[in-house]
């Protein structure tokens, strides 16, 4: 039978840690004090809460390779319900994300890394590709009301540039229905 090492601690330590996790919580508790109680996280955490509860939540989270995780801030929860009901754009979100970016790399220059710059010309590309998607779609506006639309056909080849194109297999020509010869 494998012995308890929480219930041989001193009852002045056991008493001090039940005042800090009602404070800090269970978890931050036992990430402080587990290797001076001579016991595993897990196992000194599990102790914690069944003694003591859980205490007070910390702010922080961590993930399931005990790396903390940080906790939005509430102008970053906002910005993403925003973001989700569609009242920010992508290119106002791109903003947000490059000057993070930007930030990190000014704050911490000793800390910069290849994927930070990959990010920053991803970013480049993004935009770029953008305002080239943007021109096309204003040049074809602008030959459509000047009625000059794109062919539904390619005629050179006879390829189909539109699929869903109600003419396509059969096209309608003065009224007449003509199927198409392959």
């Amino acid at each position: 039978m494998a012995l308890n090492k929480f219930k041989n601690l001193p009852p002045d330590f056991t008493e001090q840690l039940r005042h800090i996790v009602t404070e800090i919580g269970a978890y931050a508790t036992a990430r402080k004090y587990h290797e001076r109680a001579n016991m595993s996280l897990q196992a000194f955490y599990r102790q914690l809460s069944i003694n003591f509860g859980e205490g007070k939540k910390p702010k922080t989270k961590f993930n399931s390779k005990g790396k903390e995780i940080r906790t939005l801030t509430e102008e970053e929860e906002l910005f993403l319900e925003k973001l989700g009901k569609g009242e920010v754009s992508l290119a106002e979100a791109s903003k947000l994300v490059a000057a993070k970016v930007f930030r990190k790399m000014l704050e911490n220059p000793d800390d910069v890394k290849f994927i930070d710059f990959f990010r920053t010309e991803l970013l480049k590309l993004k935009e770029s590709e953008n305002k080239v998607k943007e021109t096309w779609s204003k040049e074809i506006i602008a030959r459509m009301f000047a009625g000059h639309t794109p062919p539904q056909v390619c005629p050179k080849c006879g390829f189909n540039l539109v699929p869903d194109s109600p003419s396509e297999p059969e096209r309608l020509i003065q009224g007449e229905e003509i199927k198409d010869e392959k």
